[in-house]
């Protein structure tokens, strides 16, 4: 739901599939720095907090290198990394966010 409105419907399953691309969780600290540094990463639509880890969001598979590599030039040591399908909440916020680039793209 969205200001009132119904967003999608479906099967958990089916709505997982509405989320393009890939997810990865991963695990590395200081939490919001590698946030930061793995968002400049060619490819990687999003990265959001997710408890102690963060989900990326990315239009293809990223080799663990490229993510060792980025965190790296930051000082930051990587954890772990797996993919992972999406939750609903990444796919109720992958949802939000479309909507509100249609509306920014309408305006």
């Amino acid at each position: 739901m969205r200001a009132g409105a119904l967003m999608a419907s479906g099967t958990p399953r089916a709505l997982q599939k509405l989320v393009p691309g890939v997810v990865l969780e991963v695990q590395a600290r200081p939490l919001h720095a590698a946030q930061n540094a793995l968002r400049e990463l060619p490819g990687v639509r999003e990265v959001q907090v997710f408890g102690d880890r963060l989900h990326l969001f990315a239009d293809a598979a990223l080799p663990e290198g490229a993510l060792q590599r980025q965190l790296a030039a930051h000082d930051i040591p990587l954890g772990s990394m797996r993919a992972i399908q999406p939750t609903m909440e990444d796919v109720f916020m992958f949802l939000q966010r479309s909507a509100e680039a249609s509306v920014t793209q309408e305006a």
